[in-house]
């Protein structure tokens, strides 16, 4: 069962107007095939407090982000995949698995 847990505002701070959970479903649509899409249950929530309340009614087992705010914050029973392509981690906590591309997600999955 995989769920995705995203926090969105629903209009940008600063320029055009557009509504980002609908930008977001929209490339779903394009880029998720069908037949996956209907595996997945997708959730957009407008603050971070509302994603972690999500992450745990869902009981997540993985969770990956790239915020190391959000990972912090998650059960200690979730095992927490942090997604840093970019840059070095400063993670002192070793609860933390770190991948710095989607590929290197198949190994640390399997």
């Amino acid at each position: 069962k995989i769920n995705i847990i995203s926090h969105k505002t629903l209009y940008p701070y600063c320029g055009k107007k557009i509504n980002l959970h609908k930008s977001s479903r929209k490339w779903i649509a394009k880029n998720i095939k069908k037949q996956l899409r209907k595996k997945i249950k997708f959730y957009f929530e407008k603050t971070e407090k509302k994603k972690i309340l999500r992450i745990k009614q869902t009981n997540c087992n993985i969770f990956i982000d790239d915020l190391e705010s959000i990972l912090k914050r998650l059960p200690l029973k979730t095992s927490k995949i942090l997604f840093s392509p970019e840059k070095k981690t400063s993670i002192k906590e070793t609860n933390f698995t770190v991948i710095r591309s989607w590929e290197e997600l198949h190994k640390v999955l399997i």
